[in-house]
């Protein structure tokens, strides 16, 4: 930096200068000083204490030296003037006014509120403080200085260096120097110390200062703010000159990487902080709620809706045709997997049922987040190796920091109604349709003719079902924290209480908390810390969507609403419940009641979890350290299922009981050694070399059994059964050793290199391929700080990224190995069945990992003191090793085997624009936005055939899997609209056998032949979004604030499988009210086929919309009461989230998923199956309008 820049960067950061008045009681300044010291009165407050109050009641955030606001005192007046609820800039001009005779000044700067000493407007040097101050007025509030210094030490004051603090020792000896900055330029206001003493000075204005130190001092002490502090030997010298180095740690932000921190703009690696005030600012159910749309390049969609659902997170497209696509989450250091099925594996042979609270995330408390870190390329994730394929989600929770006490409770409650209901037919207008049906299939008579049933306008049964099963629900949560601690011991504690009532009924979920978080410093070298969170979560899944287990299969709560007739009760006369398909004189689709469902079926999963991690650190030598820790993650989840016999899916067996238990425990040892040193001038090096260790073990079990005596013990009375169905244990355990390291190199704060690599060890992979190994490298130019852009003062930051790196996605246990099993494999010896084993698959040694190389390209902009900010990203990832089945000759025994083979890509496009738009000392207005695309492309596969994923059910085949295709397109018949006149019929090629009629649907013949069949299926629409957005706004003035959230989505096409049977115009189940419109002789130029028409049922582009949307997803408004006596800080708000979404698509909610397990599956679980089977709305759990009043409160 040029000298203006040097001197302009001193003036923001604070200059020390130690007065040597001495002031007596307010009463006795108005005459002058003491020369004694000076006990301070009842009704005067030290400066730091109010500082410390204002940054926690107004969120001012003060900057400055420590030892110039020592001994500052303000008369309790100004505190009373505070409580009358001030702003931010009128407290900044009174702060002015009363420190006033001090000879200090406060500067705003950004967000900060910087303190230093005033200037001499002619010299441009530092004042002189004077001996005497001015008498005080009691009615004005004023500042006072009450040094305490001998009168040797006041007389010291009149020279060029002024001495800070001074005790009785002997004076030995005086030593002078000077105090440079890195460019050799003099650095005012450096507090000089001598070790284990309060003897000190500080420099004058060009750095200059003079000493007299005591016999016994051997070293001094040179620190100052914004620099690294340094420690210099004595020895016999009377002069000592020094060069401080900046230290842009202390003024720049420090994110949290793998396995250490670093500044933000020394980063080379494409890592996304997620704003703390905005993810805090909205009330949220989970951590991975909370996510959404804070983040470019990160898509969350809710799995399902359902209270404790799973939120789905993709980072960058998804890498993967058959494994797992989520990212790795580390939390204070403990990597956490999806929560494993009761049961182990596909447990009920559903363990991917939607509604499961399988969110890996749900046990944790967001109130305890401190920061959330992102990381997205190789130079940020191939430290985590085999596992950093797709993304890393480090998250860091609360610590304490020292000072006194501080508790604080937040709290919110609110009321839930699903954001949107389907427009249905009602009693009348489905037996309308139900007798149309029948002229058009010309049936020999009508259902409801007043003789059978009642004719449509005499019906006097019209029932909502969706009235019946979706209802209003309270949404509660409560946390209660303490932090606080000393300089040797800090401390962070909190509990918190959450409970959501689920707007379908049947399902519910709340959460327990407690977390201790502690660190210990018995010496300047030694840190040992632990950090513990223990929860307690408890749902009723309500097995509300697809389809459920129970010894048969029946449809999910909200399809069995569409499934139910209009025209019935809820209940028959005899008190059972209504089924529609027993109850209507015409075949009408299978399903249970889902008030009977909702209301009479159990379905509770517990889960009991302990994250807990303990670590120590030591210094070995300066910029040498050494951190090892002992990680756990034990999960209990434990699952209770009873129907009974007063429902469909059970009646015939006389109730049905299952019980399960699934048990993980992992524990991790991490053992780092790190090297931070600046060496010269021009080098900064950091160097992390680790090893850790890392063991996962599962254990489940399951039992389930039918023909109950009764339904009053339910599945606690399992024992009982009549007929036990199965049993099932299961275990697995996984292994991993790991070695990694990383160097950081900084050339001149400008030139910065990374190289990480990672070599693990695994017992997952083959005999012959046990350790993968994943490099990376990464180089940044900060542009901004070359001497050629030093002109350019309004560029705050311009710096390029490039890096290039390997990064795997393990497998799932047992996959490499050739496997026995029992199932479907007894044989008779004699009159005894016995159990048989036979082989289960074709082991592969070779098998491995997924790797993932990405080239990453970043562009990190700032202008105008940061008050507009733009990061752009660039990325290309291509894995290859893919894992999948290869046919191979039927000879084996098997059709297939598991290899890695193929590959695939994304590449995309991420933005992120930060603006303060507007800022004055009352209104500020800030907007961030976030844009990224992502394109996907299947590359190659294992012959180059290609595969279907496995159906989606209800008669919709899953998405085509071919090479130069992305991943998920829906492939199917395209939909031509109907035939509305005879012309048009004559010219519709017949399709699938059947002869049309006028108001059938028609296809298009793809390939020419003359008819419609499946070889004439092809893309007909793409799931994966064109670009995602999002719209950050934060409005603040004076003790008000509004943030207002919007996301969206552009291009993605939904599969409504709910249209295939509430769209299509039959009987068979109710429909959607557009039906109203179809086609009939008297309305031919409708797109709506006539009822009964003979493609009902094909499965057509009829059922692809565009998914499109723009969401309103949250409106907080938030008010900062006055301060009392109780809180010291205290705001109030109200919350509306997801209040409005502007679509053209027509089900509940466009941002939709399905979790069907994919046909390739080598384990992965439901990450691969999204990937596969992405953008399918299968009657999932409708999205809710939430309202919430809470309140973030501090005590005194």
């Amino acid at each position: 930096m040029s000298r203006h820049f040097l001197l302009l960067f001193c003036y923001m950061i604070v200059a020390p200068f130690v007065h040597t008045i001495h002031a007596g009681t307010h009463a006795a300044s108005q005459n002058g000083y003491q020369k004694s010291n000076r006990t301070v009165s009842n009704d005067q407050l030290e400066l730091s204490k109010v500082l410390d109050r204002l940054n926690e009641e107004h969120r001012m955030s003060f900057a400055y030296e420590t030892a110039v606001i020592a001994d500052i005192y303000i008369d309790s007046e100004f505190w009373t003037w505070l409580d009358e609820n001030r702003t931010p800039g009128t407290i900044l001009k009174r702060l002015n006014k009363v420190l006033t005779a001090t000879n200090l000044v406060v500067k705003k700067l950004g967000d900060t509120y910087l303190i230093k000493q005033k200037l001499d407007n002619r010299t441009g040097k530092l004042e002189k403080k004077a001996k005497t101050l001015p008498a005080l007025r009691p009615s004005n509030v004023t500042a006072v200085k009450n040094s305490g210094l001998s009168s040797a030490s006041r007389e010291n004051g009149d020279r060029g260096s002024m001495p800070l603090m001074n005790t009785q020792q002997n004076v030995a000896r005086a030593i002078s120097g000077q105090v440079t900055d890195e460019k050799g330029e003099g650095l005012p206001g450096v507090t000089i110390r001598v070790k284990d003493s309060e003897v000190g000075t500080i420099t004058d204005f060009d750095g200059s200062y003079t000493l007299e130190i005591p016999d016994e001092a051997t070293t001094l002490i040179f620190s100052f703010i914004g620099f690294v502090t340094i420690e210099e030997q004595i020895n016999n010298r009377t002069r000592i000159d020094v060069s401080l180095e900046p230290d842009v740690a202390e003024l720049q932000e420090v994110v949290v990487i793998g396995y250490g921190s670093q500044k933000k703009s020394d980063l080379t690696g494409a890592v996304t902080s997620v704003d703390s005030k905005s993810f805090h600012q909205v009330p949220k159910a989970s951590l991975g709620q909370g996510l959404s749309g804070l983040a470019p390049g990160v898509l969350v969609s809710q799995g399902s809706s359902a209270p404790g659902g799973e939120v789905n997170i993709v980072i960058r497209g998804g890498n993967s045709l058959s494994n797992s696509n989520a990212p790795l989450y580390v939390i204070d250091g403990v990597p956490i997997t999806s929560d494993p099925a009761p049961g182990g594996g596909n447990a009920f042979g559903n363990a991917s049922r939607e509604g499961a609270i399988s969110d890996p995330l749900a046990s944790i408390n967001p109130n305890d987040i401190e920061s959330i870190q992102i990381l997205k390329d190789a130079s940020a994730t191939a430290i985590y190796g085999s596992r950093g394929a797709n993304g890393v989600i480090l998250i860091t929770t609360k610590s304490g920091k020292t000072g006194a006490p501080k508790v604080s409770y937040n709290a919110y409650y609110g009321v839930q109604n699903v954001a949107k209901k389907l427009d249905l037919l009602n009693a009348q207008e489905f037996a309308e349709l139900a007798n149309d049906y029948a002229v058009n299939r010309n049936e020999a008579s009508l259902p409801y003719d007043g003789v059978t049933l009642p004719r449509p306008e005499d019906l006097d049964t019209d029932t909502d079902w969706q009235d019946l099963v979706f209802r209003s629900a309270p949404i509660q949560d409560h946390q209660l924290s303490v932090a606080g601690g000393t300089d040797n011991l800090k401390y962070y504690l909190s509990a918190s209480y959450f409970d959501q009532v689920g707007t379908v009924i049947g399902s519910d979920f709340s959460r327990g908390t407690m977390r201790a978080n502690m660190e210990l410093s018995p010496s300047e070298k030694l840190t040992i810390g632990t950090q513990f969170t223990l929860s307690r979560s408890q749902g009723n899944i309500g097995q509300t969507g697809g389809s459920r287990f129970s010894g048969t299969r029946t449809s999910g709560i909200i399809l069995e609403t569409f499934f139910m007739s209009p025209t019935l009760p809820v209940k028959r006369e005899n008190g059972t419940y209504s089924i529609s398909r027993e109850d209507l004189p015409f075949p009408f689709l299978q399903s249970g009641n889902p008030v009977a469902d909702g209301t009479e079926i159990d379905d509770i999963q517990r889960t009991n979890r302990l994250l807990g991690n303990l670590y120590a650190n030591y210094e070995i030598l300066p910029g040498l350290s050494f951190k090892t820790s002992l990680a756990t993650n034990i999960q209990d989840v434990k699952r209770n299922v009873y129907q009974p016999s007063t429902t469909f899916i059970a009646r015939n067996t006389n109730g049905f009981a299952l019980q399960s238990w699934s048990n993980n425990f992992t524990w991790v040892n991490e053992n780092i050694l790190t090297f931070n040193r600046k060496i010269g001038r021009a080098h900064h090096l950091n160097i992390v070399g680790a090893f850790t260790l890392q063991e996962d073990i599962n254990e489940s079990a399951r039992v389930q059994g039918n023909q109950f005596v009764n339904d009053v013990v339910r599945s606690y009375s399992l024992g009982d059964a009549a007929n036990p169905i199965s049993d099932r244990t299961f275990r697995s355990k996984r292994s991993l050793a790991s070695y990694l390291g990383r160097i950081n190199y900084n050339l001149l704060d400008r030139y910065l290199f990374t190289i990480s690599a990672r070599a693990d060890g695994s017992s997952v992979f083959g005999a012959n391929n046990k350790w993968g190994f994943f490099p990376s490298a990464a180089v940044a130019w900060k542009i901004h700080e070359e001497p050629f852009m030093q002109s350019a003062a309004f560029i705050d930051n311009f710096k390029a990224r490039v890096s290039y790196g390997a990064v795997g996605n393990s497998i799932s246990p047992y996959q490499s190995i050739s496997r026995l099993t029992t199932q479907f494999r007894s044989y008779t010896f004699g009159d005894v069945v016995n159990i048989g084993f036979a082989p289960d698959n074709i082991g592969n040694p070779d098998l491995k990992w997924e790797t993932t190389n990405i080239l990453d390209i970043g562009l990190d902009l700032g202008f105008f003191n940061y008050r507009l900010k733009l990061t752009a990203d660039y990325y290309n990832k291509q894995t290859k090793d893919l894992l999948l089945f290869v046919p191979i000759p039927g000879s084996n025994g098997f059709g297939s085997a598991l290899r890695n083979a193929g590959s695939i890509e994304n590449k995309g496009l991420e933005l992120s624009l930060d603006l303060v738009a507007l800022q004055t000392e009352d209104l500020r207005w800030s907007i961030r936005t976030l844009w990224s695309a992502n394109r996907n492309k299947v590359l190659s596969l294992s012959t180059g055939d290609e595969f279907f994923a496995r159906s989606i059910g209800y008669g919709i085949p899953g998405s085509l899997i071919r090479e130069g295709e992305p991943v998920g397109k829906f492939y199917l018949i395209e939909y031509d609209g109907i035939i509305h006149d005879q012309a048009e019929l004559d010219r519709a090629p017949i399709a699938f056998g059947r002869n049309h009629q006028l108001g059938d649907q028609k296809f298009v013949d793809q390939n020419g032949d003359g008819v419609v069949d499946n070889l004439d299926r092809t893309y007909v629409g793409d799931p994966n979004p064109d670009y995602i957005y999002s719209l950050i706004n934060n409005f603040s003035y004076k003790n008000i604030d509004l943030s207002v959230i919007l996301n969206g989505s552009q291009g993605n096409d939904v599969l409504f499988v709910g249209d295939q049977y509430l769209g299509s115009v039959n009987r068979a189940a109710n429909k959607l009210a557009k039906v109203k419109d179809r086609w009939t002789p008297d309305n031919p130029n409708t797109d709506i086929p006539r009822a009964g028409e003979v493609h009902e049922n094909q499965v057509s582009s009829r059922i692809i919309y565009d998914g499109s949307f723009l969401r309103i997803s949250n409106v907080t408004l938030g008010y900062n009461l006055p301060v009392n006596r109780i809180f010291s800080n205290a705001r109030i708000y109200i919350s509306g989230q997801n209040l409005h979404v502007f679509t053209k698509y027509p089900g509940y909610d466009p941002e939709v998923n399905t979790r069907v397990q994919d046909a390739f599956g080598a384990g992965g679980g439901n990450g691969a199956a999204v990937t596969l089977n992405q953008g399918v709305d299968k009657f999932g759990y409708p999205a809710s309008r939430t309202f919430l009043l809470g309140i973030n409160a501090t005590f005194k």
